[in-house]
């Protein structure tokens, strides 16, 4: 099963990862912190956190995807 879907941004900072999911921002920084988040290599310098969005989403479609072989969809 393929479906044609991509985030509309690769990355994301951490404030708006938080406003889009209705969470706070530190809860966004303790997920990342914990390893829960994948973010984007930083550079040297860089302070900013971003969110990799592209892993999130093939993540996601991983996870369709054992759901779909695993005849999930097909109970309802």
């Amino acid at each position: 099963m393929n479906i044609p879907m991509q985030p509309d941004m690769p990355y994301l900072p951490v404030d708006e990862f938080a406003r889009r999911w209705g969470v706070t921002p530190q809860s966004v920084r303790n997920m990342v912190h914990e390893g829960k988040l994948p973010i984007k290599k930083k550079k040297r310098g860089e302070k900013k956190v971003y969110i990799n969005m592209l892993v999130l989403w093939e993540h996601a479609q991983a996870d369709a995807e054992e759901c779909y072989r695993d005849n999930f969809f097909r109970v309802f």
